[in-house]
């Protein structure tokens, strides 16, 4: 198959132009502070002339660089004072919970050592315990059943339990707070 001159011609022209080197206007800027830049168009800033289109220009990524770290100490600063700041107030904090678990072991033991009227009841007994009685607390009443008065420890273990209860929440907020402290700079 044979192909007409003239298209042969018109892809060889195509071809050949394809190849060509493009070309396009370049500038060189520069600003007041002597700071040069290169640009397809024309800034309208002074100092600006365009470059020959015989002049081979490539481009070129600029990699900007960070701007230097600042010492790691000066970067820690703010940290260490935060921390300083809060070790302050923690210890504040478990000044005033060992000095409410003082007070509620001082409460505990007062409740201890007094008994109320409430903690001794009446209680039906056998023979052998109202003969063995000798404190006088005892009696028979009218039906014939023997009677004696004791404390009763539920009621004293009843009684006691909200001040054990505060001891041991205290307790445990005191060693919080000392777990916390010691884990700080």
């Amino acid at each position: 198959m044979k192909f007409p001159r003239a298209v042969i011609f018109l892809f060889f022209l195509a071809s050949s132009l394809a190849s060509a080197p493009a070309t396009a206007q370049v500038f060189k800027c520069v600003d007041g502070s002597g700071k040069v830049t290169y640009s397809n168009e024309r800034s309208s800033a002074k100092g600006c002339t365009q470059l020959s289109n015989e002049q081979a220009v490539t481009t070129v990524s600029m990699r900007v660089s960070p701007p230097p770290a600042a010492s790691p100490a000066a970067s820690y600063a703010p940290l260490v004072d935060m921390d300083k700041a809060r070790k302050q107030a923690l210890e504040g904090e478990l000044d005033k919970e060992r000095a409410a678990l003082e007070n509620a072991r001082k409460k505990l033991a007062q409740e201890e050592e007094t008994g109320q009227g409430s903690d001794f009841s009446w209680r039906q007994v056998s023979e052998e315990q109202f003969k063995a009685n000798v404190n006088g607390k005892c009696e028979k009443r009218e039906d014939g059943s023997l009677w004696c008065r004791g404390r009763n420890y539920q009621k004293v273990l009843d009684r006691l339990q909200p001040y054990k209860d505060e001891v041991e929440r205290r307790e445990r907020k005191v060693e919080a707070l000392t777990q916390q402290i010691s884990g700080l700079r």
